[in-house]
């Protein structure tokens, strides 16, 4: 938690504005966790404990663009992943 959300160096001097950025960033956290566990489940190379960085570098860095086809615009990924399974 040091390293990726932030809680290493308080953004202020004021505690105030601190405990808002702390509640903040322990809801993004708590949020982080339910996703990467959906995710795991999808894709095998990321693991429930995998770390933000890792995460952005395996899931949403993909190359892909819009194509107009059937009257309507779809996105095409470049990738031999199952993306497609993540949605219910």
């Amino acid at each position: 938690m040091n390293n990726d959300f932030g809680w290493k160096h308080l953004p202020c001097s004021f505690m105030n504005e601190n405990t808002v950025y702390l509640i903040i960033m322990a809801m993004a956290k708590n949020f982080y966790n339910y996703f990467i566990e959906k995710v795991a489940e999808v894709f095998e190379d990321i693991k429930p404990t995998t770390r933000l960085k890792r995460f952005i570098f395996r899931f949403i860095s993909v190359a892909g663009k819009w194509v107009y086809s059937g009257r309507q615009w779809v996105l095409k990924l470049y990738t031999n992943r199952p993306y497609e399974a993540l949605l219910v």
